[in-house]
């Protein structure tokens, strides 16, 4: 999931539209953007999010793939289903 969203390709949504569809604004979005420890702004985005998200692990799961589906990007939600199903 986070390799899909880190790249960056003409036409496909990628972790800086997810951001802002989670309700960062645009500071947030360039100071993710910066080469920190953490290479991949997807995984620093997540991260933060954990933190910021005031639900259960189930109902945050289920706001992320709601969120990816809005921006287009079932095929990461999808995966994510995948997972959760295979580790109930």
């Amino acid at each position: 999931m986070i390799q899909l969203l880190d790249r960056s390709i003409i036409g496909i949504k990628n972790w800086k539209d997810l951001a802002e569809h989670l309700g960062y604004d645009l500071q947030f979005i360039q100071w993710l953007d910066r080469p920190q420890h953490i290479p991949s702004p997807t995984e620093k985005l997540l991260m933060e999010w954990e933190n910021d998200v005031n639900e259960s692990s189930e109902d945050a799961l289920a706001i992320l793939q709601q969120k990816l589906c809005e921006i287009g990007r079932a095929d990461i939600a999808d995966k994510i289903r995948v997972r959760k199903e295979t580790t109930v």
